[in-house]
């Protein structure tokens, strides 16, 4: 139930501070009480957002799990299970906004790039309104293209879709980067300057992020 409540959405930390959260390690946490505190719902958030639930019986101090269980029935497990659902909602509608990529890196990066250089994504082509490209304010060279592509025009089996950033890299660091798995050569980019990544985490963040600032400096010269 959670991932259907929270699919596409993006934390707004200080919005949970607003709304009764309080931070604890790695995250934060807040308690409420259900249907005239016959239950206590216990949440807690991490710090991509990702929401874990405890729900407990206050009769019994035992955990309730039945309105989880969709096969279970019953006007009591329902009033719980639509309780508890517009609980979460209220929590997703106060404290998060949606997320318009389909892959949370790519919300990530694209956060990073706006916070560390001020750039905003620019959205270039009618025909392809989910992709964009960053540049520099200088001289107004491209340093990151996000785009939307099929994995076998990356040359990998299957004809799902991915979200992929392009980026620079040194020409003398490039044959070596690029391995066909994690690094792939710049798609619809020159491949002798630029590389890509698929935006699914195999590549760690901060790794990517290095690697963003990298094309960023290229980008100058």
């Amino acid at each position: 139930m959670e991932k259907i409540v929270f699919e596409n959405k993006k934390l707004v930390p200080e919005k949970l501070l607003q709304n009764g959260f309080r931070t604890e390690r790695n995250g934060f946490a807040k308690e409420t009480d259900l249907l005239d505190k016959q239950f206590l719902l216990r949440m807690f958030v991490d710090e991509t957002g990702c929401i874990t639930t405890e729900l407990i019986d206050t009769a019994g101090g035992e955990e309730y799990v039945l309105h989880l269980v969709e096969d279970c029935c019953g006007a009591f497990v329902a009033q719980v299970r639509q309780t508890y659902r517009e609980t979460l909602q209220e929590v997703c509608d106060r404290c998060y906004e949606t997320e318009h990529f389909k892959q949370r890196q790519t919300g990530a990066l694209t956060d990073y790039i706006i916070a560390a250089y001020g750039a905003q994504p620019e959205y270039l082509w009618e025909k392809t309104p989910d992709c964009f490209i960053f540049r520099r304010s200088d001289n107004k060279k491209w340093f990151a293209a996000v785009l939307t592509v099929k994995r076998d025009r990356l040359g990998l089996a299957g004809n799902a879709m991915e979200e992929i950033v392009d980026f620079r890299v040194d020409p003398a660091e490039l044959a070596a980067l690029i391995d066909n798995e994690r690094y792939f050569a710049g798609y619809h980019m020159n491949k002798k300057h630029w590389a890509t990544v698929i935006l699914n985490g195999s590549v760690p963040q901060d790794e990517l992020f290095g690697r963003i600032d990298a094309s960023y400096r290229i980008a100058k010269g």
